[in-house]
């Protein structure tokens, strides 16, 4: 008798996961690839992506179900033209069930492979997103040039903000803006308001790790990572609101959200304050695990 498989896809702006499971739930397969976001590059391009990531792990089957969880669907038809593409990828069979998500329901599922609960992702951008009887809700996550508050690009842009304070004299220096200056490589007003007028998110996001470093010690830091938690609490205090939980899980999917830093300590003591009853849990899978789960249930 022929096995079924199970495809599950995770698909970011910097790099695709897909797992293959067969019907008793064991991962068969699992590789890595390119970006596959539809709002980093062209849906032709995310089926690109796909089909080279599926080649990359040998497997010769055609997949029954697939769960895709994939940044940048932001609306029915996204949806709809993300499955009809995945459709005619060539090992998907005729007869597939395809559902297709933003990598937030990636995030949710990964936290106890479910479509309920909440979630909340703190990396490079942020957006927390739950679930409750089957009504969804998120907050945040419009885009970095809307702030992406709490994030690792937040709080990238505040250090800058306040280096540039430095710069022109209004902050004294510091061992911080001293950290700040040595990274980005810039010292003079024409660089600064070059670099700012042609703002990369990625490369933003990478001073998040001075400003969680400094945050001890420096008061300006300090207080990027005070104001950051408060935001924090706001995304978790919006979907937990708007869908009336009681009690609830909450998982934190991001590099920024799970490091052992201050920051951390601070958001959590926020999230506790406003909603005791919130359970902060470790997430049990990984997104492409979770997303090949939830094909299983397709």
């Amino acid at each position: 008798m022929s096995k079924t498989y199970y495809l599950g896809i995770d698909g970011g702006g910097t790099k695709t996961e897909l797992i293959l499971m067969d019907e008793t739930g064991a991962i068969v397969s699992r590789a890595i690839g390119s970006a596959s976001s539809i709002d980093t590059i062209t849906l032709t391009e995310s089926m690109k992506s796909v089909l080279e990531t599926f080649t990359k792990m040998n497997a010769n089957v055609l997949v029954s179900a697939i769960f895709a969880g994939i940044g940048g669907i932001a609306s029915d038809l996204d949806i709809k033209n993300y499955a009809d593409a995945l459709r005619k990828l060539p090992f998907v069979a005729e007869y597939a069930r395809i559902e297709a998500k933003n990598d937030v329901y990636a995030a949710l599922a990964s936290g106890k492979g479910t479509l309920e609960g909440m979630t909340i992702i703190l990396g490079t951008g942020s957006v927390c997103f739950g679930i409750r009887d089957g009504v969804s809700w998120r907050c945040g996550g419009y885009h970095f040039k809307e702030g992406d508050a709490g994030s690792a690009f937040d709080l990238g842009f505040h250090a800058l903000k306040y280096y540039a304070r430095v710069v022109d004299g209004r902050y004294e220096p510091s061992e911080f803006s001293e950290a700040i200056k040595n990274q980005l490589g810039l010292s003079d007003f024409s660089s600064l308001v070059t670099y700012f007028d042609h703002l990369n998110r990625t490369e933003v996001a990478k001073f998040a790790p001075l400003v969680t470093a400094f945050g001890t010690v420096n008061q300006y830091a300090y207080k990027i990572l005070v104001d950051a938690a408060e935001e924090v609490r706001l995304l978790v205090e919006g979907v937990y609101r708007h869908l009336g939980f009681n009690q609830t899980t909450l998982s934190i999917i991001g590099g920024l959200g799970n490091a052992k830093t201050l920051y951390r300590q601070l958001f959590i003591q926020n999230i506790k304050k406003t909603a005791p009853n919130i359970e902060i849990i470790e997430s049990l899978y990984n997104p492409a695990h979770a997303m090949a789960l939830l094909a299983m249930k397709l």
